[in-house]
């Protein structure tokens, strides 16, 4: 990464405040954890068994939607960054 020494953990420390966005102050009280749902694994057997065009097509849509979703993400995070612009300008 261009000369500078970087662990995984910082790695995925960043890429988890990036999916947050920017954070907002908050009082302690209006602190809550994040409850995530839990992830549905499909059976190996099923993924086996599967027609190899059929899984393909699911990889594909899935990567799709992942980067809608962060398209997005960065979208919102640049609107954000040009109203504070325009707002230290004014």
């Amino acid at each position: 990464m261009h000369g500078i020494r970087v662990t995984g953990a910082s790695v995925s420390a960043a890429r988890l405040q990036m999916r947050r966005g920017v954070a907002e102050a908050r009082s302690s009280s209006d602190r809550a954890p994040e409850v995530r749902e839990p992830r549905v694994k499909q059976p190996a057997s099923m993924m086996a068994t599967a027609d190899p065009s059929e899984l393909v097509q699911r990889l594909v849509e899935q990567v799709q939607r992942k980067a809608e979703g962060e398209g997005r993400r960065l979208r919102e995070a640049i609107r954000k960054v040009v109203e504070v612009l325009q707002a230290a300008l004014r």
